[in-house]
């Protein structure tokens, strides 16, 4: 048996994982982390926040640098 296999039913993916196969705590972790995603995914958030957050960043520094350097 492979440590996960995946079968497709009608509205439904149904996962298998192999205990012996893989860690539960990073079983907990992915599955966390596909939360997560899937949060992202309603949201509606794409990689356009990711450029808007760079500018933010950017502005930011620029404006205070000069504090930090000191």
């Amino acid at each position: 048996m492979q440590n996960i296999q995946i079968e497709d039913k009608k509205n439904s993916l149904i996962l298998t994982i192999n205990k012996k196969g893989l860690d539960k705590d990073y079983l907990i972790r992915l599955v966390k982390r596909l939360q997560t995603e899937d949060l992202i995914y309603k949201s509606g958030i794409n990689e356009d926040i990711l450029d808007i957050a760079e500018d933010v960043n950017n502005d930011w520094w620029n404006k205070n640098k000069e504090d930090f350097l000191k």
